[in-house]
């Protein structure tokens, strides 16, 4: 996802949602993509701190199925950092969910209730999904007989 002259451009367009927030005085604006490899999702922000985020997959109870952390980085467009993370097809739920660390140990949440991106339905992830889960069960039965 590259911003030129004030438009985003992204490589999956069909698939993708784009959400924004207001965090400590400055924006963040995360864009999600879901395609048959997994999901990319792709955050940008101008707050001029040092930021990491701490990111994971989220249930329907919005419980974490795993977490990680990485620090956004200097983007090429001056005053604006980034994060980009890749996410395997097995880790991809509906909610990305996340927090942000400021420094001095300052953990910002969405209110009193972490942050959720609602990633993009796609069809190709979908076909690929069951397709896999297909071949899953068919090693099981081999496996039984």
């Amino acid at each position: 996802c590259r911003c030129f002259q004030g438009r985003w451009y992204w490589p999956f367009r069909e698939t993708m949602r784009t959400t924004r927030w207001k965090v400590n005085g400055g924006n963040l604006m995360g864009v999600a993509a879901v395609y048959a490899e997994g999901a990319v999702v792709h955050f940008v922000t101008d707050l001029n701190t040092e930021l990491m985020l701490h990111y994971g997959s989220g249930d329907a109870y919005n419980k974490w199925v795993f977490a990680r952390s990485v620090n956004f980085q200097n983007a090429p467009e001056q005053g604006v950092k980034e994060v980009v993370v890749n996410l395997k097809p097995e880790e991809v739920t509906q909610r990305f969910m996340f927090v942000l660390k400021f420094p001095n140990n300052h953990w910002v949440k969405d209110g009193a209730e972490d942050f959720k991106l609602w990633l993009p339905e796609d069809e190709a992830f979908a076909q690929a999904r069951i397709t896999k889960q297909k071949e899953e069960e068919k090693k099981a039965e081999a496996k039984a007989e």
